[in-house]
């Protein structure tokens, strides 16, 4: 079944938005490590930097088809998640989807692009994964996207024809939120 995870990731400082981005990517498989590495014994500081730094992430793994239930899970741990921790400035998307119901995710997109607005948000597509038709939606709403090797992000071509309507509303949403961003047309 789909897999939600909303979690904290405490960083060990923030300096510029790069690195902190940078960071922000590799908090989630190089922490431990990272933070034990890090830390120094020479700098009486290095305790206050951390816990100043804490709770200035966060990540949210979306993985399965998006359905109404399933996205109205995402959004509330995510609002649950940001009131726990308001000083997030990063929230990190991770998305591995076939796509699935256009308003489940034009839900979770307009969370990305409205009330998530305040905090850069991040669409991360690890390493072969995919984000395919409707998924793309909620990619290109983050004010990010950051594709791994090897990852996919577009049509689902195994699948049959959608209805017109259906099509031309996802088209329309692809073409609002890329120009929203910056992106291309070309990418819709």
């Amino acid at each position: 079944g789909p897999t939600v995870v909303v979690q904290s990731i405490t960083l060990i400082r923030l300096t510029k938005a790069k690195l902190g981005l940078v960071r922000m990517l590799l908090a989630g498989v190089l922490l431990p490590f990272w933070a034990s590495g890090l830390r120094s014994d020479n700098d009486p500081l290095s305790g206050q930097r951390a816990a100043e730094a804490a709770d200035q992430v966060l990540r949210a793994v979306v993985n399965g088809r998006l359905d109404s239930a399933f996205v109205n899970d995402v959004i509330e741990k995510a609002r649950r998640n940001l009131e726990q921790h308001p000083r997030a400035k990063f929230i990190v998307l991770e998305l591995n989807t076939p796509g699935g119901d256009l308003d489940a995710a034009s839900a979770l997109a307009e969370l990305l692009s409205t009330e998530l607005k305040r905090v850069t948000t991040v669409a991360w597509i690890p390493p072969d994964r995919q984000v395919l038709a409707e998924g793309v939606l909620v990619a290109l709403a983050a004010k990010t996207i950051v594709m791994g090797k090897d990852s996919r992000l577009g049509a689902d071509l195994s699948r049959k024809d959608p209805a017109p309507a259906e099509e031309a509303s996802l088209k329309e949403k692809l073409r609002r939120f890329a120009h929203e961003r910056g992106y291309s047309p070309l990418v819709t």
